[in-house]
């Protein structure tokens, strides 16, 4: 996934499973690179927050 406007490029991996018994493990592995200027001013003059983390929506 990648999202040239705001820099950010996002590898999510396929899910792994492992079997345990009668239990069942999902590992879930994903990586991000994200471009972010030192100082981000919008066309209005307002500063732009940094990103400080990111939050799955299950919807």
């Amino acid at each position: 996934m990648v999202s040239q406007h705001f820099g950010i490029m996002m590898v999510i991996e396929a899910p792994r499973t492992r079997l345990q018994n009668d239990q069942m493990e999902v590992t879930f592995r994903y990586s991000y690179l994200l471009h972010a200027l030192k100082l981000i001013i919008q066309n209005n003059g307002q500063q732009v927050q940094k990103v400080n983390g990111f939050f799955i929506d299950t919807g």
